[in-house]
């Protein structure tokens, strides 16, 4: 699970049982084992780790079982100590006691465990000796460099035996190992050794952007797994030096000084193996090590010519090398090679050297290959990760190929893709964006699955790739959406319960391309006009879409009640379609910015948090002008579709959705009405009364409110009085809607008029018109005309009457209101009584919106524009491997003020007295863990660093002894004021009990060997998820072991004697005891006992276990608001708010977490509320899942914050008491505290 990047990879510990029973501990608790520990305790592992005996390594007839047992043994030594036993009780995750001194001599010294299994390398006579022996030199060394690396800010300075050790490891290890892969006659040891150096430099959790990092890897896992934007904040951004910095220096030196020198003779070497699994297992490092020649290789950068730096050339001529592994090696094994491992890790090198050198000759043939092998591996995987890694690096490696060629490609992931589950797993524990679920006490996170494929797919049509043709990506569109699994997944929704049907995600990923697309041309090339060309090829493929997913109007879901909220991927599509058909109006020039469409429609239905993303769309494209007219042919292509959509509204029952019918509808309006308006200026006399009249008939407001009123029908009597009220005012905004657009056709067909005369058209399209507003069409034909309906006939028949006509453009009604569009507001009332189904669909859908923006934003911040540069002005790469550079505007610093009050991250304290005989340096911070699956997780690490300040040795060494205590909020002692017992009251509405006991952690680290004056040991424990209920106390002890008690004359001093030389006895000690006899005894044999010495308690801040919520933050550091009205709409949990403001001689501690909540902090422009105005929004998770939400709201008088969460734990840990609450405000709004009566 984990690598050894970091040493506390393994917890497998036991402790002297006996000598834990002889001291009094000052601390107690935990009890029990996790399932961790009963897991370790099975491998059988000795209680106590000795140090390893190396004189098997230097024996060269020695057993292979003994060499197999110490390479063990220090594998064991290097992660978990000096000779050291612990044992962990319940919620530790990790602990591990190091002596840097003796841990030093043993691993790097002259003869120590380096040297040893450097000689077995050398030297032995069994090759299985020899490739365990490399394996072990690389994990230890590697484990060794990663110990030794101290944080600097918790330890300032740095022992020079560490840097001799560094030194060591980064460069005589490897290359040590380098000359076995180059001389060992053997091909299995050759492969060992180079296999041993991959393990010395290939990670999965490099620094994002770094010259080391595994791109290809960064962006399969991306699309695999659905991780967030490297852009996103962490809690990394705030940590003194991250965990994987020193992997990231120790891969540079050995790529650098060991593998870019020699990497010719080991491409010699290993083109020479017989054995297709020794070429298999050194791929990976070879190719890594070609990258980086790539990307740092002098004669490139710094542009040498071959005649002046011939020695330069031959030594990193990378191009000729990578040639040379591609010709001889990656090429001939994915033809030829029936090993399927060894032809899918060629085929992942290959696409690696193509990200290095995308222009070079041999990348169509390789290309081929890498999609030949892949397709085999995809469709022969035998479990779901697998294939959905296949398919991931497939899409990666077609990005590069011409898009006719790869059309069959994209058809074959997609039919593949089909048979994915709507979601994935995720580990608990781990910093994930995904939904958070419990079953049968089994927690994990479930995340979407196809979505970022699907956009992967829509991406290669719209903007990635190379193409032959003008049109080639409009006919290769069409093509796809033409074929079979395609239309099928469109046209035929399965009837299972899955979260998401797969022709849903597939509307929501191509029409989200397909809309960024087209508002990436208006801004084309920093605002100049694009092209015709560009513009009708985008226009033709989004016409392609509005047909194919024209059957999304009639899906149906739950069919909600016109007042209830609906939010799934199914409403998702709906909307995404909608946007699309608007974007592709308003850029054609159909749709103006004084349109009903756009004033009136986005706010004439019950607030949607997704069809209000229209409102935004609205007021973006009121500030854009139209960039080009349709041609005759897309013209009639659009009046198809509209045609069909009034065919399907009229049939049945039509669109289920109240906001899809009113929005397709109004814009299905104002297009006719501004196609017409152009024929009219042209001279053209082609009315289209055919469509005027269904759409008239469509738009009846007797029919449309019919349709309200049934939806309602069941609901209405419970509803409350203001829900009434609400219901009532938007279905008179629909039916306003209806009436206006009703008015709009009608004023247009009398200008129409006017310029061409009356005719039989012309009277047929008034009459429908009048009998819509009056409802003549349905069966309630005497029913009275409605006031609204009545005014607008009125205003027909007098422009009918009038003779002048409009010149500047078609007629709008007066109904329409001037001035901008207004928004709804992203801080609502909570909707916590909907169901948990509710919440969980609703949280994945937007999780699938923000998943499809994410993907998106990585491929437009690749590229200049949509459309490449000339070849001839920029070679394009069109794998887009690199981490593309994010715009400042959507990259929010912190402060600049960082001193030590803003510090986070690491907090140190002495907390020993100055009279003791050890000083005790104890550090925490949240650091993050390295694991093979490059998951992001951060877990609290406790550091505790113990100097025997004496100038003799403690003989039998110390136990180390750490208790945290976990306080709860509800029952602490600082929460009795009343304050505090309104937001225990508040909490605590239901019956079920919202807060658990107090607990205590505790653990116990025991280091037997003596620990001479001057030393120090290290002891870092890592707990698992914080309960995150309350104030978190850490409380540790030293207990010296086995000390002789005092003779008896040191306790003369102040004491009374009667003789001070004398026989030597004494009468008494200071307290009156007579130690005659204990002194006798002493004679026969010392007395010793365990001294225990407390040490002072460390108060941790109630927010050291939060982090920005990766939900809200998933793709940079401005936040989606969308995403924070969500939660904070649903949470079910609100604490009364909190005021606050500038208190004279308020003094803010240095645990206040301001950094903190300065990376929260979403960008947010603010809104007015009643009596005050939004100005801040704020999004934390802890490390358990959990959120908490805060909102500053402001007025003329006071600052006043909002909370809410989904767990009461939490929000009575960070705000249920006194302390608590000036801690948040003070991190919140620095400078503040809170003003409490």
């Amino acid at each position: 699970r984990r690598g050894l990047d970091h040493p506390s990879s393994i917890s497998s510990r036991k402790m002297d049982k006996a000598d834990a029973d002889k001291t009094n501990s000052s601390l107690s608790g935990g009890g029990g084992t996790n399932e961790a520990d009963a897991f370790a305790a099975n491998l059988n592992f000795p209680a106590t780790y000795e140090e390893p005996n190396l004189s098997p390594l230097r024996d060269n007839h020695s057993a292979y079982p003994s060499v197999a047992k110490t390479c063990l043994q220090l594998n064991q030594y290097a992660m978990n100590g000096s000779s050291s036993a612990m044992e962990d009780t319940n919620s530790v995750q990790s602990s591990s006691l190091f002596h840097d001194a003796s841990f030093v001599n043993t691993m790097g010294a002259e003869g120590g465990a380096f040297a040893a299994l450097i000689e077995c390398i050398q030297t032995h006579d069994d090759r299985r000796a020899k490739i365990v022996a490399c394996k072990t030199l690389a994990l230890i060394a590697r484990a060794a460099y990663a110990r030794i690396r101290h944080s600097p800010h918790l330890f300032a300075l740095r022992e020079s035996t560490n840097t001799r050790l560094e030194d060591e490891v980064g460069t005589d290890v490897p290359m040590a190992l380098a000359s076995v892969a180059l001389e060992d006659p053997d091909d299995g040891v050759a492969a060992a050794a180079l296999n041993a150096l991959g393990i010395m430099t290939l990670s999965s959790c490099s620094i994002p952007g770094s010259l080391v990092e595994d791109e290809l890897l960064r962006e399969v896992m991306s699309i695999v797994h659905g991780r967030p934007s490297p852009h996103s904040p962490s809690l990394g951004v705030l940590q003194d030096q991250e965990s994987n910095v020193p992997q990231l220096e120790l891969q540079t030196r050995i790529y650098d000084n060991v593998m870019a020198p020699r990497l010719m003779q080991f491409v010699g070497r290993v083109t020479a193996f017989d054995t297709p699994n020794h070429v298999r297992i050194v791929l990976p490092v070879l190719s890594a090590s070609l990258v980086h020649l790539s990307k740092t290789s002098p004669p490139v950068l710094y542009g040498m010519d071959r005649t002046t730096y011939a020695k330069r050339w031959i030594e990193y001529d990378f191009v000729n090398l990578v040639n040379e592994v591609v010709d001889v090696l990656l090429l001939p094994t994915m033809m030829n090679s029936h090993e399927a491992q060894l032809a899918f890790a060629a085929s992942m090198s290959a696409i690696r050297l193509i990200g290095a050198c995308p222009h070079a000759p041999w990348v169509p043939e390789t290309s081929h290959w890498i999609i030949v092998v892949l397709k085999e591996q995809a469709g022969s995987a035998d479990n779901e990760e697998a294939k959905m890694t296949a398919l991931a690096s497939l899409l990666v490696c077609s990005r590069a190929v011409p898009l006719p060629e790869r059309l069959s490609t994209l058809e074959f992931v997609f039919s593949l893709l089909l048979s994915l589950r709507s979601t994935s797993i995720a580990p608990y524990g781990v910093n994930s964006p995904g939904l958070l679920l419990d079953f049968w006490g089994i927690r994990h996170y479930r995340r979407p699955t196809r979505v970022a494929f699907l956009t992967e797919l829509a991406l290669a049509f719209f903007i990635d790739g190379p193409v032959d043709s003008a049109n080639s990506r409009a006919l290769s569109l069409e093509s796809f959406l033409k074929s079979n699994p395609v239309s099928m997944s469109i046209n035929e929704l399965a009837s299972d319960d899955d979260i998401a049907q797969p022709g849903e995600e597939f509307v929501v990923a191509f029409c989200s391309v397909a809309i960024e697309t087209g508002r990436k041309l208006r801004n084309h090339d920093g605002g100049r006009s694009v092209s015709g060309e560009r513009f009708h090829e985008w226009v033709r493929m989004s016409l392609a879409l509005l047909k194919a997913f024209l059957p999304c109007v009639t899906w149906q879901g739950s069919s909600p009640a016109f007042m209830e909220e609906e939010l799934n991927v199914l409403v998702a599509a709906q909307t995404n379609f909608v946007g699309l058909f608007m974007d592709l109006l308003h850029a054609s020039g159909l749709l103006k910015s004084k349109s009903v469409s756009l004033k009136m429609s986005p706010s004439a239905s019950p607030p949607n948090m997704l069809w209000d993303q229209l409102e935004e769309a609205a007021t973006f494209l009121s500030k854009h002008e139209p960039i080009a007219a349709l041609s005759p042919t897309e013209l009639e292509s659009l009046y198809a579709i509209v045609t069909e959509f009034t065919s399907k509204e009229l049939r049945g029952r039509g669109v289920v959705s109240h906001h899809m019918r009113l929005f397709l509808l109004s814009f299905s309006v104002d297009q006719w009405i501004q196609t017409q308006h152009l024929s009219l200026n042209a001279g053209q006399k082609d009315l289209k009364d055919k469509m005027a009249k269904g759409l008239l008939q469509a738009l009846s407001p007797r029919r449309i409110f019919g349709k309200l009123v049934e939806s309602n029908k069941s609901q209405i009597d419970q509803y409350s009085k203001k829900k009434k009220e609400s219901y009532k005012k938007y279905a008179q905004e629909t039916i306003t809607v209806c009436v206006a657009l009703i008015e709009n056709m009608a004023l247009f067909v009398c200008n129409y008029k006017r310029k061409f005369g009356k005719s039989a058209e012309t009277t047929s399209v008034l009459n429908h018109a009048i009998a819509s507003l009056q409802g003549k069409s349905d069966a309630e034909s005497d029913a009275p005309v409605l006031p609204v309906c009545k005014a607008a006939i009125d205003r027909i028949q007098a422009a009918v009457q009038s003779s002048r006509s409009s010149q500047d453009g078609p007629s709008f009604s007066l109904l329409i209101p001037p001035g901008p569009l207004k928004r709804r507001p992203v801080v609502t009332a909570s909707r916590s009584h909907q169901s948990k189904d509710a919440y969980n669909v609703g949280y994945l859908m937007q999780l699938t919106r923000q998943i499809v923006a994410g993907r998106i934003d990585s491929c437009l911040l690749s590229f200049p524009t949509v459309y490449p540069f000339p070849a001839a002005a920029r070679k394009q790469n069109w794998l887009r491997l690199g981490l593309p550079p994010l715009p400042s505007s959507r990259n929010p610093k912190l402060p600049v003020t960082r001193d030590s009050n803003y510090s986070w991250g690491s907090q140190v304290s002495s907390l020993s007295g100055g009279s003791d005989a050890a000083a005790v340096a104890l550090s925490h911070s949240m650091r993050r863990i390295l694991r093979y699956d490059g998951e992001d997780e951060f877990r609290f690490v406790v550091s505790m660093r113990v100097h025997n300040i004496t100038a003799v040795e403690v003989p039998d060494g110390v136990r180390l002894e750490l208790g945290i205590h976990h306080e709860n909020a509800a029952t602490s002692s600082d929460a009795m004021d009343a304050v505090s017992q309104d937001v225990y009251h508040a909490l605590a509405e239901s019956n079920d009990d919202p807060f658990g006991e107090s607990s205590l952690t505790s653990a116990t680290a025991l280091y037997k060997p003596g620990l001479k004056g001057g030393e120090h040991i290290t002891w870092e424990v890592t707990l698992d998820v914080l309960p995150m209920a309350g104030a978190i106390t850490i409380n540790p002890s030293i207990v010296f072991r086995s000390m002789e008690q005092e003779p008896t004359h040191a306790s003369w001093v102040g004491g009374e004697t009667k003789d001070d030389i004398g026989d030597g006895e004494n009468s008494s000690t200071g307290k009156g005891i007579n130690s005659k006899g204990s002194r006798s005894k002493k004679q026969k044999g010392s007395l010793k006992e365990h001294i225990c010495i407390p040490c002072e308690p460390m108060l941790l801040s109630p927010m050291i276990g939060l982090q920005p919520c990766p939900f809200v933050f998933f793709r940079d550091g401005s936040g989606d608001v969308d995403s924070f009205r969500f939660l904070w709409s649903r949470v079910p949990y609100q604490v009364p708010p909190m005021k606050v403001g500038v208190v004279n001689g308020a003094v803010s501690t240095s645990h206040n977490g301001s950094s903190l909540a300065a990376i929260s902090t979403l960008r947010f422009r603010g809104e007015a509320i009643p009596g005050g105005l939004v100005t801040k929004l704020w999004a934390f998770m802890s490390s358990g899942g959990k959120r908490a939400l805060f909102v500053m709201a402001e007025s003329e008088d006071d600052k006043t914050i909002h909370i809410r969460g989904d767990d009461k734990s939490l929000l009575s840990c960070l705000v249920g008491t006194k302390k608590a609450r000036c801690a948040m405000a003070a991190a919140l709004e620095p400078g503040t505290q809170p003003l409490e009566v």
